[in-house]
């Protein structure tokens, strides 16, 4: 948890404040870059810099979606778009928005030309526009499947495709519904500002490896250790477990000032089940448990939240098989 991330859904990592979060809680950082793309990028690009410090590396999809793999990608994203529930969702080509740029060698021979026959993308030469709803959910199809076959773990910056990344491990249906639960650490994450040299922080990270790796081993134990419990249990232990959580930050956000590096509170969302529940049984909950201090931020607390999906979870899926490989970065206050 907390190594080598895949990150999704855009090719050109921004330089902003996102990427220094990322570039000091993950070892590595690789987004999906087409071959055609990456020889466009300039030599100046941000991307170069962190791939010259070895902490980047590009994901060339057209290696991965070649022959019998890519074919099975497909078949089982047009299950998705196949079905009654997928096709309601997204209504008639005239109502439809299509506003997901993602470039064609993303995607494995043939897919396209099926998308095509069913409306859901619009020609923009190297580059098509997916309906939105289409866009979304394969974006967190392929950033799933490359991230199993490569042993990532997906993050990105996009609320609206985290959203779709979920919905991709989903089979659409009415008769059934589906749990996602997350843990979420609000306000607690200490996060360097944008002005911070991304060189400073890596020599941050050689300088205090062992605070960094405190804190991801902190975060894993909890998971592992909520994961299997009922919602009442699940409450008791985040209370018993909140004073090292607390401690851990409290560290980074100490190390980071003796160094200089100036920061502020971020939030944390990790993902880490997937699960059935009977229609109607259950609705969306959140346990939170306040920190209360200061130095953290008013609002800074722990919680569970669950969010309920219409669908049957797919066998097999990375949520599944590897609970909590699924690391979401959030920009700002969660709801």
């Amino acid at each position: 948890m907390l190594t080598s991330a895949l990150y999704y859904p855009y090719i050109q990592i921004s330089d902003n404040l996102w990427l220094r979060r990322a570039i000091l809680y993950w070892d590595r950082i690789s987004p999906i870059v087409p071959w055609e793309v990456e020889k466009e990028i300039p030599q100046k690009h941000v991307s170069r810099e962190l791939k010259s410090y070895g902490v980047l590396d590009f994901i060339n999809p057209e290696d991965i979606l070649e022959g019998q793999e890519g074919q099975k990608l497909s078949e089982s994203f047009l299950k998705i778009i196949d079905s009654k529930e997928f096709t309601l969702k997204i209504g008639p080509p005239e109502k439809r928005r299509y506003d997901c740029k993602i470039h064609r060698d993303k995607f494995a021979d043939g897919l396209l030309d099926k998308l095509r026959d069913k409306d859901l993308f619009k020609e923009g030469g190297p580059w098509q526009f997916l309906e939105t709803n289409t866009g979304r959910v394969y974006m967190g199809f392929l950033a799933s499947y490359l991230a199993n076959h490569l042993r990532l773990e997906p993050i990105t910056d996009s609320t609206d495709y985290q959203k779709g990344f979920l919905q991709s491990h989903l089979t659409p249906s009415d008769k059934s519904t589906t749990v996602s639960a997350s843990l979420v650490l609000e306000e607690l994450l200490p996060a360097p500002k944008e002005a911070v040299p991304v060189k400073k922080l890596l020599k941050f990270k050689e300088k205090h490896e062992r605070e960094l790796l405190a804190f991801r081993r902190v975060t894993r134990d909890t998971i592992e250790s909520i994961r299997p419990l009922t919602e009442e249990r699940q409450r008791e232990k985040i209370e018993s477990v909140k004073d090292e959580i607390k401690e851990q930050c409290l560290v980074l956000s100490r190390k980071l000032k003796e160094n200089r590096i100036e920061t502020f509170l971020n939030c944390l969302l990790v993902p880490f089940k997937i699960s059935m529940s009977d229609v109607g049984a259950i609705g969306a909950t959140t346990i939170s448990v306040p920190i209360g201090a200061t130095v953290l931020g008013v609002h800074a607390g722990i919680k569970i939240v669950r969010e309920v999906f219409r669908g049957q979870a797919r066998r097999h899926s990375i949520l599944e098989t590897t609970p909590y490989t699924y690391v979401f970065n959030v920009r700002k206050k969660l709801a």
